[in-house]
């Protein structure tokens, strides 16, 4: 058996390569049935040292014909750490929902521990309670691949008594359940909510546990998945099944689209791009591979050195602004390998969706009948002079990954091939904040009038944009609550052009 090992600087201590003394047999393998591979357990003698204590390595093999680096990239390393705790709380948790009547369903489907959920936890409880980080939930979901179409985050305390040991008893995890449902049964008893975990932490200055339990439904249903949709997918020989959706988001209008990006946690990336098809690189993040400049960072608790793993980014791309309907990629460097053999690697992806426009490329010039249908097509050159004007007019356009057939708002003259700008039809809901003043005729003493002065949050509809979930402005700049064309019929070409980009 051949063995092709990737071994990461000396200084680097991570997942996936322990050193600990160990006796027992030489080499073990074991299959995992979910991630489809294969683990070799070898123990090594260290060198010069004939006799002693052995040293544990653990290496995965891949499946024959997989690709080494996709197992390098998404073989994610279950972490599985028993807790009667967290087994209890979901156990109780099945039971009170096997009672209840489901949402959605007459049965629940039972709530099965995933040691991602756990490390989800984990996280939630380490730097969102702890430190107030402010990532958000979907964060940690996304480092550990996952997509949950629905999810929550409960946390609860125990406090232990100054006279008693510090332990989680049975009566703590009921009360736990107890209000968990009773505080959200709406997705407490979702009968797709089968996924769950959980950690807990104890602090012995103020003696007090706090539980953290999560639940998670099945993935969402997305075009990222090249295995899905693989016309939507950027590239296809150096992509993997577990490229993340890019995240992005913008804080207030004006001060720039901000995209955030997570490196695996796997060691050899040395560089990091975020780049987008129409403008180029917007960053780049670099460790220097040699001499002191060696950059060094913290993450899941391991030193790194010249590598980037595990790191999250913001970038705000303000000044070089993302064009709508753009596709924007990061791609990672890896250390050791030639360029060009599938170096750089995808790690996520994503198309900048407006919530007003968006854009793409003419692929054919068409005439359609009044139910949509192409009457005759050109797939090169310009518009024909006779079907300047004509009602009948449409362009099929690559929009986003998807085809599109769009109508023009104007006479112009497009050729196929070119980009253009499409404006999203239909409405925009915009949440405002409004104060009310109404006249209370009660006099006062001194025979003036009074006022009830009221205020809230009201849906102002305008026409032109589209914002389906009726957020604010800020939250409708965000990968998660725009949305792409929804029918052929959604959108117009617009003579415009955009940052002089196309």
């Amino acid at each position: 058996m051949d063995v092709e090992v990737w071994l990461c600087p000396d200084e680097w201590v991570g997942r996936g390569l322990k050193s600990a003394a160990a006796s027992g047999p030489a080499l073990s393998v074991t299959r995992d049935e979910d991630l489809h591979t294969q683990t070799l357990e070898l123990r090594l003698m260290p060198e010069g040292r004939p006799s002693g204590a052995f040293h544990e390595l653990e290496l995965s093999l891949c499946p024959e014909g997989a690709s080494e680096l996709a197992c390098f990239l998404c073989g994610y390393r279950k972490e599985l750490h028993p807790s009667a705790v967290v087994d209890k709380m979901l156990a109780v948790l099945n039971e009170q929902r096997a009672w209840a009547a489901c949402i959605g369903d007459s049965e629940c489907l039972p709530v099965n521990r995933d040691w991602r959920c756990d490390k989800v936890a984990e996280l939630w409880l380490r730097y969102e309670v702890s430190e107030g980080a402010g990532n958000g939930p979907r964060h940690y979901f996304q480092q550990f691949g996952m997509e949950p179409s629905d999810y929550s985050i409960w946390e609860y305390e125990v406090v232990v008594p100054i006279n008693e040991s510090p332990q989680i008893k049975d009566e703590h995890i009921s009360a736990m359940i107890s209000s968990f449902i009773a505080g959200v049964p709406g997705v407490a008893l979702k009968a797709d909510m089968n996924r769950g975990g959980g950690f807990f932490l104890y602090n012995s200055q103020t003696r007090i546990f706090t539980i953290c339990l999560v639940i998670a439904a099945d993935e969402s249903e997305h075009a990222y998945n090249p295995e899905e949709n693989p016309d939507s997918h950027p590239v296809d020989l150096c992509s993997f099944r577990c490229a993340k959706r890019l995240e992005y988001y913008c804080c207030e209008r004006g001060r720039g689209i901000i995209f955030r990006i997570q490196v695996p946690d796997v060691c050899h990336i040395w560089r990091v791009e975020l780049v987008g098809d129409i403008r180029g690189i917007r960053w780049a993040g670099v460790c220097y591979r040699q001499g002191a400049t060696r950059c060094r960072g913290q993450a899941f608790d391991y030193q790194y050195a010249g590598i980037l793993a595990g790191q999250t980014f913001e970038v705000n791309t303000i000044g070089n602004d993302p064009v709508p309907g753009e596709l924007f990629a990061v791609w990672a460097y890896m250390d050791g390998l030639p360029e060009g053999a599938c170096n750089p690697v995808i790690l996520a992806w994503c198309y900048y969706a407006h919530p007003c426009f968006t854009s793409g490329t003419i692929t054919h010039i068409c005439l359609i009948d009044e139910n949509r249908q192409i009457i005759e097509s050109r797939d090169s050159g310009s518009t024909p002079d006779e079907w300047i004007g004509d009602e009948r007019l449409a362009y099929q356009v690559a929009c986003e990954g998807q085809g599109r057939l769009v109508r023009p708002s104007d006479y112009y003259r497009y050729s196929v091939g070119e980009r253009v700008l499409i404006h999203k039809g239909g409405l925009h809901t915009e949440k405002r904040f409004v104060y009310r003043q109404e006249r209370d005729y009660a006099v006062l003493r001194d025979g003036r009038c009074s006022y009830l002065i009221s205020g809230g949050w009201e849906d102002f509809v305008v026409a032109g944009c589209q914002d389906p979930d009726g957020r604010v402005e800020s939250e409708i700049f965000s990968w998660r609550k725009v949305r792409p064309l929804q029918d052929d019929v959604d959108g117009t070409i617009v003579p415009i052009k955009l940052y002089g980009a196309f």
